[in-house]
C-alpha cells in the first residue's frame, strides 16, 4: 500500500496508468472530492510511456494536494494488464471488500488502447468475484451499488449515460492533468502530448453541449439503476 489509509472510500476508480482517470474524469474528480474521499487505483505506474517512473511521483503530488483524493498503486506491468490473471483479479478484490465503495468506475472496452480494454474486464469481473464465494478467504464478499465506465472516446447516447457539468471547475481539471509534466511537457512528440488533451478538450466541450453547459463529463451506467421520487431532482 503506498498513499494514505483510509478505510471508507465511497468513490473508487480505476485508472490503467497514472492521469487515464484524470483526463477522462478530472472534473468530475474535483467535483465529488469537494464531499466524498475517493480513490483512485492506479494498476500500472505507465512504465512504458516517456518519462514513467515519474508518473509515480506526480500522482502523490496530486494526493498531497487534496485531502479527499488518494492514490493506490498495484504495479501491474505496464501492456500486461489481463482480465485472466488471477493474482491481478485477487489483488482487486482485495481492494473492493476492504474499502467497500458505493461506487466503482474504471475505463471502458471502447477505449483503442489495449490496457484500458483489458482494464474494464479485469474489473467487472473482479466486481462479480468481490460479491460471491469466488476468493473466499479475501474478508467478506461485498457488492457495491454502481458501476460506471468512462472512456476518451464518446459513449452511445442510447446506453445509460450520465452528464456532469465540469464548467466551474474547468480550469482546475486542466491544471490536474498538466501535473503530469512527464507526459505532456517533457521529452519527445508523441500523440499524447500533441492531440490527446486536445481531443479531451473537445470532446468535454461536446458533451457539454448535450446539457447546455460550456464543459462536461459522460460516465456509462453498467450495472445499478437509478430511481427517485421527484424527477426534477434529476437535472438539478
Amino acid at each position: 500500500r503506498k498513499g494514505r489509509e483510509n478505510m471508507s472510500i465511497p468513490i473508487m476508480i480505476f485508472s490503467p496508468h497514472p492521469d487515464d482517470a484524470e483526463l477522462c474524469l478530472g472534473g468530475f474528480i474535483l467535483e465529488h472530492s469537494k464531499r466524498y474521499k475517493i480513490l483512485i487505483v492506479n494498476l500500472t505506474n505507465g512504465d512504458y510511456s516517456q518519462n514513467g517512473n515519474n508518473r509515480y511521483k506526480e500522482s502523490l503530488e496530486i494526493q498531497n494536494n487534496y485531502k479527499n483524493i488518494s492514490y493506490f498503486f498495484l504495479n501491474f506491468k505496464d501492456f500486461s494488464i489481463n482480465h485472466f490473471d488471477e493474482q491481478q483479479q485477487r489483488k482487486i478484490v482485495n481492494l473492493i471488500r476492504k474499502f467497500r465503495p458505493s461506487i466503482i468506475i474504471s475505463t471502458s472496452e471502447i477505449d483503442c488502447h489495449p490496457d484500458h480494454k483489458e482494464a474494464s474486464y479485469l474489473v467487472r469481473r473482479s466486481i462479480y468475484a468481490a460479491s460471491s464465494n469466488i476468493y473466499d478467504g479475501i474478508d467478506k464478499k461485498y457488492k457495491c451499488k454502481y458501476y460506471f465506465q468512462y472512456s476518451q472516446e464518446l459513449f452511445p447516447r442510447d446506453k445509460k449515460i450520465v452528464y456532469f457539468d465540469i464548467t466551474k471547475v474547468y480550469e482546475e481539471k486542466i491544471a490536474l492533468i498538466e501535473n503530469y509534466k512527464s507526459q505532456f511537457y517533457e521529452g519527445t512528440r508523441t500523440f499524447l502530448n500533441t492531440h490527446l488533451l486536445n481531443k479531451i478538450k473537445s470532446k468535454d466541450q461536446l458533451c457539454g453541449s448535450f446539457i447546455s453547459v460550456k464543459y462536461a463529463e459522460q460516465l456509462f451506467l453498467v450495472e445499478g439503476e437509478f430511481s427517485c421520487i421527484n424527477i426534477f431532482k434529476i437535472t438539478n
